[in-house]
């Protein structure tokens, strides 16, 4: 639980064994929770400074993984690892913490931000310049590029997303974006063409990709199913949050679920 605060931070609980246990204050925007992890930059009294933590929610153990990670717009995987963007020299890289130790995954002339990682492959921003940004993916092989610069300002989330070894992310087209995936194999596909923009809401890990799309004034979420060979199913408007929960596709909208059939 996170009490906002006008400076964008606030003391952060943990509802643990039937009682809450306080955690420290937290930058709001920071805390991410993968099964049995949650990630969040603690403020340390000093303008502009955190602490990158790292809870383990079985054992109750808090892990100080960094004093450099941008605050905010990093993560965990379900197996515990912890991707972050530095924001201290070397600035903009992107690193990995893994069974206790830390490994720099970029170190290139352009700023690296903004990483999501499924435990296999981290996925993240190239920035050159303002407007003048890509997307890679960094797995067993290395770096690999997905996009060129195209002019797109990406967020982690709606722009690209990792899970099981599937990337989702979106590339520049005619009328904005267009949602590609990419296989664990490496094979990339065009997954929409709608001919207006497109962005991901949440991606199955056997490559189920939920999207939005809006033309006009109406905004509608769809289905792509692994293969892509067919257009993408309208399922409704898009309201809510879309969930790939147990091999079936929820929707949260308010304060009730619903499960697509």
């Amino acid at each position: 639980f996170v009490v906002d605060t006008l400076f964008g931070s606030g003391p952060l609980f943990a509802w643990e064994n039937g009682g809450l246990i306080g955690l420290g204050p937290i930058s709001t925007t920071s805390l991410i929770v993968k099964d049995g992890f949650a990630i969040w930059n603690r403020h340390d009294n000093v303008c502009c400074l955190t602490t990158l933590i790292r809870r383990d929610l079985n054992t109750g153990q808090n892990t100080s993984i960094t004093g450099v990670a941008g605050d905010g717009f990093n993560d965990v995987a379900t197996n515990g690892d912890v991707v972050y963007w530095t924001n201290s020299p070397p600035l903009y890289q992107i690193v990995r913490f893994r069974n206790g130790a830390s490994t720099p995954l970029t170190s290139d002339t352009l700023g690296s931000l903004f990483p999501v990682t499924d435990g296999v492959s981290v996925v993240y921003r190239k920035v050159a310049s303002i407007g003048q940004e890509q997307v890679a993916v960094y797995d067993s092989a290395g770096e690999h590029l997905l996009t060129p610069f195209d002019g797109i300002l990406r967020t982690s989330g709606s722009d690209y997303q990792v899970n099981n070894g599937w990337v989702a992310y979106t590339k520049a087209g005619p009328a904005g974006r267009v949602i590609w995936s990419r296989s664990p194999a490496g094979v990339e596909t065009q997954v929409t063409s709608f001919g207006t923009p497109s962005t991901i809401d949440a991606l199955d890990p056997n490559g189920a990709i939920a999207l939005r799309n809006a033309f006009g004034i109406a905004h509608r979420r769809y289905l792509a199913q692994p293969d892509y060979s067919a257009q993408p199913r309208d399922i409704g408007s898009s309201l809510g949050k879309a969930y790939f929960l147990g091999g079936g596709l929820y929707v949260a909208i308010g304060r009730m679920l619903f499960r697509v059939n």
